[in-house]
């Protein structure tokens, strides 16, 4: 099966392989890596990797959460994309659910959140968990492979040190597949599936707004056309 890789867009790409054994402490982790291998490893900490992550430990798996940067949220968070617009579905009724649900709900249950509140709040949902570890700033350098089919590890880098990590399952949560794509899985860029590879998916732009009374521009499309022009 293939995939499409945008560039900017956020991928989730589930790769499920086999088996286990060595591995590099670092002292980079929020806490220590001292097991040798996990049952499930989880590459990136966007929401998709949060909710995997924590979704495994639940289900009674070893779970590692390897993120390059120094928390979790991903685009959400270090990328202040702090609007969510598919809150309501149809008739108002609510469209979030499972993991996420959870989540929405520490920060306020809104279409808009508090960006540093969502920082927290994927935080204590991964470490509310006893089986899942968490490995902050470092970065995925490489896929290992058993031959040339199976993944069977990651090669990690952190404080200029590189370890290898082993695991059962991997489940790729990177913005852009980085993993998947490092263990050979086919892919597509862009539109290059309909013949369109120069066709990429638009960007979002976020701007930073300070000093803006909310419940005034909440309360302003209920007036009357006339009385907004006074």
């Amino acid at each position: 099966m293939k995939f499409k890789v945008g560039l900017a867009g956020a991928a989730l790409a589930a790769i499920i392989f086999g088996i286990a054994w060595l591995f590099e402490t670092s002292s980079a982790s929020k806490a220590p890596l001292s097991k040798e291998s996990y049952d499930v490893i989880v590459i990136g900490g966007e929401p998709e990797g949060v909710a995997a992550a924590v979704s495994a430990a639940r289900n009674g798996a070893e779970v590692l959460l390897v993120e390059e940067r120094s928390g979790l949220g991903g685009l959400m968070t270090f990328g202040k994309l702090n609007f969510i617009d598919m809150v309501q579905g149809i008739g108002g009724h609510n469209a979030i659910g499972g993991i996420f649900k959870e989540w929405h709900e520490m920060v306020g249950a809104d279409s808009a959140f508090e960006i540093e509140r969502a920082k927290s709040a994927f935080l204590e949902l991964a470490e509310k968990e006893p089986t899942l570890t968490l490995s902050f700033n470092t970065e995925l350098k490489n896929a290992v492979k058993d031959g040339n089919s199976t993944v069977i590890g990651a090669v990690l880098t952190t404080q200029g040190k590189e370890f290898t990590v082993y695991g059962s399952r991997f489940i790729d949560a990177t913005q852009d597949a980085t993993f998947a794509t490092d263990a050979g899985a086919p892919y597509y860029l862009g539109g290059e599936d309909i013949n369109l590879k120069d066709r990429l998916m638009a960007v979002t732009p976020v701007i930073h707004l300070t000093g803006v009374d909310w419940e005034g521009v909440k309360e302003r499309p209920k007036k009357k056309p006339s009385a907004l022009l006074k």
